[in-house]
């Protein structure tokens, strides 16, 4: 079954191009290792681009609840995405 089957019309990867909503998601960065973690919601929601400030709040404390657990600074920021569709 070749990936047109799978995912229709969108990209081998699954990627639906017509979407164009972007979202802000929390992350953060080790500083020391280079390692970077994202947060997660279970609940399914999302920060607008005009929630920046809130997107960049929970960032920041992402980052020092992390510098807390690995004893390591860790920097926090908002990364900018569309989200994907998958199909099938």
């Amino acid at each position: 079954m070749g990936m047109d089957k799978l995912y229709g019309p969108c990209t081998a990867s699954g990627i639906n191009n017509s979407m164009t909503t972007q979202y802000l998601l929390p992350k953060a960065r080790n500083l020391v290792t280079g390692q970077t973690v994202k947060t997660q919601d279970l609940t399914g929601n999302r920060f607008t681009l005009d929630q920046r400030t809130i997107a960049e709040e929970q960032a920041e404390r992402l980052a020092r609840n992390m510098e807390n657990r690995t004893r390591d600074p860790w920097v926090g920021f908002v990364e900018q995405y569309t989200p994907s569709q998958r199909r099938g």
